[in-house]
């Protein structure tokens, strides 16, 4: 579904530009698309090595690693489209279903194999955004406590990453002491 909503406002963009073009020169590519941003959903268990099917010498891959490339791909593909229409794409995009969800046990943080789990995911992930020529990955809101205890840990992790969290009155001290560490 998010794809859709991509999707509807790339031809809105594109089908402005039409009125753009018939505009005098000088008010013609003012416009540059800041960013796109394409959205994922990542689970535990897409962190599993799979057989990749489609790869004729039988290498191993994540499903992890795959919808990375298929979020690259697609990325890559309104990007163009956007350059074909005269626009320039400052930058690309991921934003993800909370990292509660799939970077580590948050109700364990702290313990050294959470941590670890931590540690190891993000980094597989910045070294995918890497490859792939992604400028900016967020990684979902925290939503609870044990997670906004998480976010320096993933900011910390790579200029890319970036996380927010839903406050509410229980959490607003810790969230407070979380984000004056950041800084």
């Amino acid at each position: 579904m998010s794809f859709f909503y991509f999707f509807i406002l790339g031809f809105s963009l594109i089908a402005m530009s039409k009125e753009i073009d018939s505009l005098p020169c000088m008010y013609q590519n003012l416009f540059k698309v800041r960013t796109v941003t394409a959205f994922i959903r990542f689970e535990d268990s897409d962190f599993q090595i799979t057989e990749n099917a489609t790869n004729n010498d039988d290498k191993k891959e994540s499903a992890f690693r795959q919808k990375l490339k298929e979020c690259f791909h697609l990325l890559k593909s309104a990007q163009k489209g956007f350059a074909d229409e005269g626009y320039e794409v400052q930058t690309l995009r991921i934003a993800t279903n909370s990292f509660g969800e799939w970077a580590c046990d948050a109700s364990s943080a702290g313990s050294s194999s959470s941590d670890m789990v931590l540690k190891n995911r993000l980094a597989m992930l910045d070294q995918c955004l890497d490859d792939y020529d992604v400028n900016f990955c967020a990684l979902g809101p925290a939503r609870n406590v044990q997670e906004i205890g998480l976010c320096p840990a993933i900011v910390e992790a790579s200029p890319r990453f970036s996380c927010s969290a839903n406050i509410d009155g229980t959490c607003t001290m810790k969230a407070y002491m979380l984000i004056t560490r950041i800084l």
